[in-house]
């Protein structure tokens, strides 16, 4: 999805905590063991990913949006969901977006908040049995499409800024005119039982 020069790491978020380095530890000190156990997950599957590129292991500490500090010269994502935790890493790309979800049908009551009236539409289009599925999809590349924005602008913006339209596994994004990207493209893949959404932004 993101192409051979991207480093992948995946670890289990259910699995003891473990693996972090001394600068990572601040960013959990008062958190649930949940939420520890997934921190450190995602903090084991990025280095992976940096293995996987030749890098040596470095620590990943946390801003004040609660994203991923990378290394100099490095960008990467990091997803998860209660049973699979994913990184991705790259030396030679502008910013990369993942995400990771259940292939489930999003809660009809979270439809109104993560879609927008275009996309909506295009759902009450689909055969009712689809529609659910195909909102979380619309989540999934939402997310994606929102850390690949962030690690180029640091501006936030709600799944309300973001449209998304799907031609087989391709999506494309159209982003507020503020920022200084307005349009992005990416790839939302069924993979066993996961929905994995990504997005990379060449330099």
């Amino acid at each position: 999805m993101l192409g051979d020069e991207v480093g992948i790491g995946i670890t289990d978020p259910r699995d003891p905590e473990q693996g972090l380095l001394e600068a990572e530890y601040p960013a959990i000190a008062s958190a649930v063991p949940k939420r520890r156990r997934e921190y450190a997950a995602g903090r084991r599957a990025a280095r992976a990913a940096m293995t996987e590129l030749g890098l040596p292991p470095a620590p990943i500490s946390t801003g004040t949006q609660r994203e991923p500090l990378w290394p100099q010269g490095l960008v990467g994502s990091i997803a998860h969901c209660n049973t699979l935790c994913i990184a991705a890493v790259s030396l030679t790309h502008r910013s990369i977006g993942l995400d990771v979800e259940p292939a489930v049908p999003l809660p009809s009551d979270l439809e109104r908040i993560v879609c927008t009236p275009t996309e909506r539409h295009w759902l009450k289009t689909l055969p009712t049995n689809d529609r659910g599925l195909n909102a979380r999809k619309i989540f999934s590349a939402k997310e994606a499409v929102y850390k690949a924005q962030y690690l180029v602008t640091s501006q936030m913006i709600g799944f309300e800024d973001v449209n998304i339209q799907f031609e087989g596994i391709d999506f494309t994004a159209d982003l507020p005119s503020t920022l200084t990207i307005q349009s992005m493209s990416g790839q939302l893949r069924l993979v066993e039982d996961y929905l994995l959404g990504s997005v990379r932004i060449d330099m």
